[in-house]
């Protein structure tokens, strides 16, 4: 069975692919597209729902898998770009950067401050206003990391269009290269303009 792998991408790459996939199938054949993105998943079913596409659907830890059949071989009557803009967060773009550059919030205790970031990070996934970007540096990048305590919370906050930059300098000078879970690596250039575009930066 054929797979398209979309796990990591955001609408409407989902289901454009999802729509190359219908394409390039003959009549009968049955393929997989695969997801991590809540709102893609929510998007895919209304596509392939309206245009009569034939498909079943299993969840296991936030990836969702479908198995689509073009009974057909007929077209696409609805456009891909028409789903894309259905269930995102209203507010995903507020007038505010956050930056991080600590592991740790506050002055005291470490373990008190990595518990304190965390309960920052989960509040901050639930506010209605999410912010342009967050920013990671020094040791913040940790953070980042597949085995960090807010590496999940992160990806949450991806998933719902927020920028996630991380400074490439100190990535590499902690030899975090190959452990980054979230976000994209940029460099001090990138994140500079980033807050200066940005009307007002909260550093917890």
């Amino acid at each position: 069975m054929r797979i398209i792998d979309t796990t990591g991408l955001k609408c409407p790459v989902p289901i454009i692919e999802t729509k190359k996939a219908l394409k390039l199938s003959s009549a009968g054949e049955t393929f997989q597209v695969i997801t991590d993105n809540k709102t893609a998943f929510s998007n895919i079913s209304r596509f392939l729902s309206d245009n009569k596409i034939k498909y079943s659907v299993a969840e296991e830890k936030g990836t969702w898998k479908f198995s689509i059949t073009n009974e057909t071989g007929s077209g696409i009557r609805t456009s891909p770009e028409e789903y894309c803009e259905v269930n995102e967060p209203e507010n995903v773009a507020g007038n505010y950067c956050v930056v991080i550059s600590s592991e740790i919030m506050g002055q005291g205790s470490d373990d008190l401050g990595r518990k304190l970031m965390k309960s920052f990070f989960t509040a901050l996934s639930c506010v209605d206003k999410m912010p342009a970007a967050i920013m990671f540096y020094n040791s913040g990048v940790r953070l980042t990391v597949d085995d960090s305590p807010v590496a999940e919370i992160l990806h949450e906050i991806d998933n719902k269009g927020v920028e996630i930059l991380i400074c490439g300098t100190c990535v590499e000078f902690f030899g975090l290269g190959d452990k980054i879970h979230v976000g994209h690596i940029s460099d001090m250039y990138m994140i500079t303009q980033k807050l200066s575009e940005t009307g007002n930066i909260i550093r917890p």
